[in-house]
């Protein structure tokens, strides 16, 4: 058969050469190149490291070398087999790999973390046996989805504890951080969503809350967000209140000249503008105040529905929508609208400072932002067909789902010793 030779042994058939099978080549000699360079770097290292070892242990004892042991590790070129040698001191007892440790590797650790974080920044995105199985087509590399939904655990939990350091030095310390930037309006929203709980019947609740103060216009009635920050926890709400100030203390939220909470009328949301936000501008979101106004009213007093949403929007008047709620209560005779139109009166007459607000501030409450981040945060990951979870699972995969949406999962990654 005739061949080409391409440099460093790429071998392909001229009566198939094309640019697939030359790609197809190129990139199995690559992989074998890699692990024969990290097998040779790796009997360097160690080389390098024997001729400077300290031959005593911790204790004062003599480090005596009693052989070498191979070992097998996973990294991003493939799997890779090395010996390493092993010492034991005379007087303790204690075995160490002085390889082991110059090359950052745990006991039992047969994976690199560089492996890890490309790993698990596919499975942020996609179920775990689909990113093992999405690994395996990009590099040939294979693991199951148990392994990687383990990995999902141990590292969400080492972000977890970040976090709650931080929140620590808020709320402990008073160690606040000062604001890059003065911010003349910043948005706060804060929704909730439930995913399925596999430990029970039932649900887990996961509460979200953005922060933002930009917006560029995409198009007519699109908008994009510049600068939002995420956050998201499966805690309680008081959990979630004080590591959400915490979010919003980081952020520089209390340095803005203008705060706005827009919310879809729910009780607790409510009550954490109150107590968190005091100084905040309470903004009921428009497009929830019109859902209750349809819903109430029906397919039958529809045009009255849409008068009174074009009117409340134009005019901010939540009295006169009172008005009109109580005018049209006492006409009807059918029990059902009436038992709705009491309903639609308490939403609007326990929200009436949050559209009276539109007016004050020169906008409408639009909680857009929230409802499109619980979708990207929670929904597209989490409540796909057949998907259930148990709390520890789905806390510490969310930590890590948010540390790439707020754009910060190379920062981490290098503070763990992955060179991004």
């Amino acid at each position: 058969m005739k061949e080409i030779l391409v440099k460093d042994k790429v071998e392909v058939n001229i009566n198939d050469f094309d640019i697939n099978l030359v790609e197809k080549k190129i990139f199995e000699t690559t992989r074998d190149l890699g692990e024969r360079l990290l097998r040779d770097s790796i009997r360097g290292i160690e080389e390098y490291e024997l001729s400077n070892l300290e031959r005593s242990c911790l204790c004062g004892g003599r480090l005596k070398n009693i052989g070498r042991v191979r070992r097998k590790i996973t990294t991003i070129v493939g799997e890779v087999q090395y010996a390493r040698t092993r010492f034991k001191c005379c007087t303790c007892g204690k075995e160490r790999y002085p390889l082991d440790e110059v090359l950052g590797l745990q006991e039992n650790g047969n994976v690199t973390l560089g492996l890890k974080e490309k790993t698990l920044y596919l499975a942020t995105d996609t179920a775990y046996d689909k990113a093992a199985d999405n690994l395996k087509k990009l590099t040939g590399i294979e693991l199951s989805g148990r392994q990687i939904q383990n990995w999902a655990k141990e590292e969400g939990e080492k972000v977890q504890e970040s976090v709650r350091r931080k929140r620590e030095q808020i709320f402990d310390d008073n160690c606040i951080p000062e604001s890059e930037e003065k911010r003349k309006r910043v948005f706060v929203q804060v929704d909730g969503t439930f995913v399925k709980d596999r430990s029970k019947p039932g649900s887990v609740e996961c509460k979200v809350g953005v922060i933002y103060s930009e917006k560029a216009k995409v198009s007519k009635n699109r908008f994009r967000i510049l600068d939002k920050r995420t956050y998201a926890t499966v805690g309680n709400i008081d959990s979630f209140r004080e590591e959400f100030i915490a979010e919003c203390t980081g952020w520089g939220v209390w340095d803005a000249e203008e705060i706005l909470y827009v919310a879809d009328g729910a009780s607790w949301i409510k009550k954490m503008c109150k107590y968190d936000f005091p100084g905040a501008v309470y903004l009921l979101d428009f497009w929830h105040l019109a859902q209750n106004i349809t819903r109430a009213l029906g397919e039958d007093h529809k045009r009255a529905a849409d008068n009174w949403i074009a009117e409340v929007k134009t005019t901010s008047n939540a009295r006169l929508l009172l008005k009109r709620i109580r005018s049209l209560y006492v006409r009807i005779r059918d029990p059902d609208l009436q038992e709705r139109l009491k309903k639609l009166y308490g939403y609007v007459k326990s929200n009436e400072e949050g559209i009276e607000n539109w007016k004050k501030v020169k906008c409408l409450g639009a909680s857009g932002a929230i409802e499109k981040t619980v979708d990207i945060t929670i929904a597209r990951r989490f409540k796909k067909r057949g998907m259930s979870w148990i709390r520890p699972g789905l806390s510490s995969l969310l930590s890590l789902r948010l540390l790439k949406l707020n754009g910060e999962w190379d920062k981490y990654w290098a503070a763990r010793g992955v060179p991004v």
